[in-house]
């Protein structure tokens, strides 16, 4: 019987993650409530748009001070607690009728706990699991990305048919639900805390700062380049002279790379050094994005988006493992929480300046060329990493 749970043990744990990512993902579809939320509380499209910057914030502050919560507190319970957090911070806007509340309650409380929620997901798979942690890895952070597909939908029709705050409500519901089987799948999985204690481990290493300026670097120009032209997809093919019906395939084909992409950056981390898998998506991203640049056709506007998309959901994926792979597993958590600063950094300002960009030039192809620059100084510099494995021991601190 143990050895069958043995075997069992590593699907119940994924699948645990997998499903506390998955609903988490929700999160992502914030901007279905972008219009309702406006009408209804008769605020402007940029005070609404203030709970996602908020929501954004929140959530790097979620990722960055998870560790110490992982050290102290069983994963099966942060994991119970970050759903449970969440369906309150949901319930708390659905019960103000004012955007200061929504803010707290959508762009606070549910930002922190996502943050909470997602590095713990990464932290369990590349503790918990001695085998295919990139490929597993891949495939929890894809959940993510799927959640905000599948809930985006969802949301569009329950609002038509319920109400922005009767949607709030049913998410809140549909939280704590989750919360419950994620508890329970976590304690089938016999987890115990996310960040056991160093010497568990054999491949510990210090923090190496010049490794974690490169990547910090590199992790905030990928995203920027990302996000300055996911953030205006719709925008962009417009500009081209997309019909609506491009414009909504285009935004499908960013959703369908971002899942792809961190399912491939999985892969080939596990399989490649995470140098080369870097460097190349980065490449790949500045390249189709010069093609986008100088070729405003719709049809190449629309292949961009998925490329570009999947270049974003790579990173997304890759980054984490990175961490794994030169500061040791034990300190992803720590670490990783670090580096999300500078996708903070990135989600706050990116989509701004490629806004400004636009309002100045009334085009945009520069922004797109600003975009393409910051990918191929990512790629550059990521050149400069150590050349090793996920599967080789961490790289000290003098190395």
């Amino acid at each position: 019987m143990q050895e069958i749970n043995r075997k069992k043990r590593p699907i119940i744990l994924i699948a645990g993650c997998s499903l506390l990512n998955f609903s988490l993902g929700s999160f992502y579809a914030w901007s279905v409530f972008l219009e309702p939320l406006q009408q209804t509380l008769a605020v402007s499209r940029s005070e609404v748009s203030a709970v996602f910057s908020f929501a954004t914030i929140c959530f790097t502050l979620g990722v960055l001070f998870g560790a110490p919560v992982y050290r102290r507190v069983r994963a099966a319970a942060v994991a119970f607690g970050a759903l449970l957090i969440g369906a309150l911070g949901i319930a708390v806007a659905a019960g103000s009728m004012s955007l200061p509340v929504v803010i707290v309650g959508y762009g606070v409380i549910y930002g922190i706990a996502n943050g909470v929620g997602y590095n713990l997901t990464l932290q369990l798979i590349n503790t918990e699991l001695q085998q295919n942690t990139g490929v597993a890895t891949g495939f929890v952070t894809a959940c993510y990305a799927v959640g905000s597909v599948v809930s985006a939908p969802i949301l569009v029709y329950a609002i038509e048919a319920l109400g922005v705050w009767n949607t709030f409500y049913a998410l809140a519901l549909f939280l704590l639900f989750a919360a419950v089987i994620v508890g329970m799948l976590l304690v089938l999985a016999g987890t115990t805390m996310a960040c056991p204690p160093v010497a568990v481990y054999q491949d510990a290493a210090p923090v190496n700062n010049k490794i974690f300026v490169v990547l910090w670097f590199g992790f905030g120009l990928g995203a920027m380049a990302g996000l300055m032209v996911i953030g205006h997809a719709a925008g962009i093919i417009s500009a081209y002279g997309g019909a609506p019906a491009q414009i909504a395939l285009g935004t499908m084909f960013v959703n369908i790379g971002n899942v792809t992409g961190r399912l491939s950056g999985g892969w080939l981390s596990q399989h490649f050094p995470a140098r080369r898998v870097l460097t190349v998506v980065m490449a790949s991203a500045a390249t189709v994005l010069l093609a986008l640049a100088f070729f405003p056709i719709v049809w190449v506007a629309l292949v961009v988006m998925l490329l570009i998309g999947f270049a974003y959901g790579a990173n997304a994926c890759t980054y984490p493992l990175s961490v794994s792979v030169y500061f040791g597993r034990e300190q992803l958590a720590k670490v990783f929480g670090m580096l999300m600063t500078a996708w903070g950094i990135a989600g706050l300002t990116a989509p701004w300046i490629a806004g400004v960009i636009y309002d100045g030039t009334g085009q945009y192809r520069y922004a797109i060329l600003v975009a393409a620059a910051a990918a191929l100084a990512g790629s550059i510099i990521s050149v400069v990493l150590p050349e090793k494995r996920l599967s080789e021991p961490a790289i000290s601190k003098g190395a």
